[in-house]
């Protein structure tokens, strides 16, 4: 049994395993072939025309495109089938000590394990120590132990092989886990050479091949991108991807213009039904005012004369305003009635006093109705224009009494234009507002001009002379009782000056106070200003500094989208070396010279698992290393000679046992005694 895990509870050895694809399509092989890889035709290391190589099992060449079959070769027809196992699962059933495949797959999507871009290249073409031997590719990791201190140091070649194996076998333990010793490529089993020279030759071809490799350098496998079941993912070019675009644009544009017409349609339809609807009713208002018409013209011509009477009437109304608005219907007419109260008795007698012309108005005529009509508002005009005349001449009258009023001189003596316009300034600051002064036609006030001339008389003058008759002691009883009012006036002038003096004083206080506030406010409104200009400067400056981050960030999407889309080297999931079910991208992409992915890989190379002892030990100790053979040389001394005779180097390994070996060593070593000794007999 391989070295698995735990060979107690692994109950059937399966062929499932995480690995690298390098199958190949070719010419040469099955043409059911597919090709996972075109970096490395692995044709140049075989001997398809079996010039070197005698003899092989019945599977033939398992690279280069596989076995075509008869007649092209006479092994099994089968398909290319080039791998690289990372991790022997064996099974997906936990019961045979295997793992289930949507565990598998869970884990190798969620992100859990690092897959970086798969870029390796073939390192040599060795055999194993199978009897025949099997041929295989080496993908050893060179440097074998990496520069684990010196940051500036290259990544050694095919790290990511180690890399990934590293992780897998510490994420997944199950009984059936194993690896099938260094990373390899078996591309031919039992391999017999025609002789040790063919085989020299053979090794020397395979030799030139790994040079050329290594001249190309490192390469990735997969180069086109692939979903999860390993199908190609077609990518477009740019060209063909924006007249796809603007295909798909036009045809988006097309349906919202047709969403709209259909929209457009459904109002207008609804247009067209209640234009249908607008067109019936007209015709039935139409039909309804023909009927009417028929009835107005089958109507008595009484009603055609009470129209004409009140179109008349109208025109009247319009000619007299004054005359209208004096016959209006009082509240108690209503409708050419009248409405009698039933609790004045009176106003029943008047009642039917008007309805005596009423009815005797009925049994007249219409013509007698109409001159009737026509002497009565003759009559009434007649009487208003004698009315307005009568208004007019009492209106100018009244104007001519109140210029004689105000065309009247006011005499006082010892006043003077001055004091007037004093006078006049005083009554025009106390003058509340809303008060309305009556002025004379020198401009000043009557009330104060009474005033002036009480205080502007001599003593002598206001005391009346004994001489003198009854009527100027009269007058002068009445000008001191003028005299009185005026001069409280006077003193509510002079009290309404102190307060406009006083409201004033507040007013200009006030404004002061007004002022100090707009100039505090205009400087708060400048200290605003000037934080909003840093605030805002600063908010530039953000914005500066946010729109250089977002052009860094920007550049470095850029930067890993077009890595993403040039990385599709990844790892597959096998059921079987002919059976691959599932595709695993990269999701840890390069550059891989950072300081923080360069501390993530080495850290994860600082190990490496051994398989003679199912434990983990430093990088180079454990059996993923390939370990140069040591020639073991024994000289055995045959009479006067000696002879060298060469070890194998005894490992696990190795052909057979301990044991094999050294019942094999002694039968050399007899076989060359017997020799010896049958050639001195001889002798």
């Amino acid at each position: 049994m391989p070295p698995v895990l735990d060979p107690s509870k692994s109950k059937v050895d399966g062929l499932a395993f995480l690995g690298l694809s390098l199958a190949l399509k070719s010419e040469q092989g099955h043409p059911e072939s597919y090709t996972h890889q075109t970096s490395f035709d692995l044709n140049d290391v075989l001997d398809r025309e079996y010039e070197f190589i005698s003899s092989t099992d019945d599977n033939g060449w398992l690279v280069g495109g596989g076995e075509p079959g008869p007649p092209a070769s006479y092994k099994l027809a089968l398909k290319d089938s080039a791998h690289a196992e990372i991790i022997r699962i064996g099974n997906y059933r936990k019961d045979w000590g295997g793992v289930p495949q949507e565990e598998i797959i869970e884990v190798m999507k969620s992100g859990e394990i690092l897959i970086p871009q798969i870029e390796v290249l073939p390192t040599a073409v060795v055999e194993n120590h199978d009897s025949p031997p099997e041929l295989q590719i080496r993908f050893d990791m060179e440097p074998q132990i990496p520069d684990f201190d010196d940051p500036e140091a290259p990544l050694p070649v095919n790290w990511q092989i180690r890399f990934l194996h590293n992780q897998l076998f510490k994420r997944f333990l199950f009984p059936s886990r194993f690896c099938p010793g260094p990373f390899h490529s078996t591309i031919l089993r039992k391999a017999e050479f025609r002789s040790e020279k063919h085989r020299e030759q053979y090794f020397a071809k395979c030799d030139a091949a790994i040079k050329a490799w290594r001249e190309k350098g490192i390469q990735p496998l997969n180069t086109v991108p692939r979903d999860i079941d390993g199908k190609v993912i077609e990518i477009l070019p740019a060209a063909e991807v924006e007249e796809k675009v603007a295909e798909t644009s036009e045809a988006s544009s097309k349906e919202q213009m047709k969403e709209k017409e259909e929209a457009t349609d459904e109002p207008e339809e609804s247009e067209t039904k209640s234009e249908e609807v607008d067109e019936k009713e007209e015709e039935e208002n139409i039909e309804a005012k023909g009927e009417k018409d028929v009835n107005e013209s089958e109507a008595s011509p009484e009603v055609e004369d009470n129209e004409k009477v009140a179109e008349q009437g109208a025109e009247e109304g319009a000619e007299n305003p004054e005359e209208n608005e004096e016959t209006e219907e009082s509240p108690q007419e209503k409708d050419g009635e009248k409405v009698i109260d039933d609790l004045d008795p009176s106003t029943e007698n008047k009642a039917e006093d008007e309805l005596e012309p009423v009815v005797e108005s009925v049994g007249k005529t219409e013509d007698e109705k109409v001159e009737e009509e026509g002497v009565e508002s003759d009559g009434k005009a007649e009487e208003k224009v004698k009315d307005e005349a009568v208004n007019r001449e009492e209106k100018t009258e009244e104007e001519e009494e109140r210029k004689e009023v105000i065309d009247e001189p006011v005499e006082s003596e010892g006043t003077t234009e001055e004091d007037t316009d004093v006078a006049e300034k005083e009554a025009t600051e106390s003058q509340p507002e809303g008060e309305e002064v009556v002025e004379t036609n020198n401009g000043s006030n009557v009330e104060d001009d009474a005033a002036v001339e009480i205080e502007s008389k001599p003593k002598e003058d206001i005391v009346a002379k004994p001489e003198e008759d009854v009527k100027t002691t009269e007058n002068d009883e009445s000008d001191a009782t003028e005299a009185a009012p005026s001069e409280e006036k006077s003193e509510l002038k002079t009290d309404g000056l102190e307060k406009d003096k006083e409201e004033a004083d507040t007013n200009t206080e006030e404004a002061k106070e007004e002022k100090e506030a707009n100039t505090n406010t205009e400087e708060a409104k400048e200290e605003k200003e000037a934080n909003t200009n840093t605030e805002e400067a600063k908010e530039e400056k953000e914005a500066n500094t946010n729109t250089e981050e977002a052009k860094e960030e920007k550049n470095a999407t850029k930067i890993q989208t077009a890595v993403a889309e040039e990385c599709h080297s990844g790892i597959w999931l096998f059921t079987d070396r002919a059976t691959i079910t599932h595709f695993f991208q990269p999701n840890f992409l390069p550059p891989y010279n950072t300081p923080e992915k360069r501390k993530i890989i080495m850290d994860v190379l600082r190990e490496e698992w051994d398989e003679n002892t199912l434990m983990w030990k430093p990088c180079g100790e454990g059996s993923m290393t390939q370990k140069p053979p040591e020639e073991d040389v024994i000289e055995i001394r045959s009479g006067d000679k000696n002879m060298q005779v060469k070890l194998e180097v005894i490992t696990k390994k190795s052909r057979g046992s301990l044991l094999d070996k050294v019942d094999m060593f002694v039968e050399g070593v007899e076989s060359q005694l017997i020799g010896m000794c049958a050639a001195n007999t001889t002798s």
